[in-house]
């Protein structure tokens, strides 16, 4: 869950959950939403698995899309 607001410039919002093998990214899934200028409570259920994974990270990205 992410609460954003759009600001000038940025409109847009990468959200990126990505599985960790040790110290090494592996495979991710991403999610892309438009923002508004007033702030927005997001939410996401992605469909990655955490298999053969030892952690997780979620990575956010804004840019003007």
């Amino acid at each position: 869950m992410v609460k954003a607001k759009g600001v000038s410039g940025a409109m847009n919002m990468l959200i990126r959950r990505q599985n960790k093998i040790g110290q090494t990214d592996s495979n991710y899934e991403d999610k892309n939403v438009t923002l508004t200028s007033e702030w927005q409570t997001i939410t996401w259920e992605t469909g990655l698995t955490a298999s053969n994974a030892d952690g997780q990270n979620f990575k956010l990205y804004a840019h003007p899309g």
